[in-house]
């Protein structure tokens, strides 16, 4: 009897389970798309910042 009281339970987690996959997920893509727009703007500081030397250059 044992089994199937461990199957039971087991039964039970799978939506837990799943939830905490999808809140992994989601936390996981929300880090990422900020990451993006944070090193896009650094990328267009450092862009703005090599036109300023250039045109100081010339």
């Amino acid at each position: 009897m044992t089994p199937l009281i461990s199957a039971a339970s087991s039964l039970r987690l799978v939506p837990a389970l799943r939830w905490v996959l999808l809140a992994m997920a989601c936390s996981f893509a929300l880090t990422f798309l900020v990451a993006c727009h944070t090193v896009e703007g650094a990328g267009k500081d450092i862009e703005s910042a090599g036109e300023g030397i250039q045109d100081a250059a010339d």
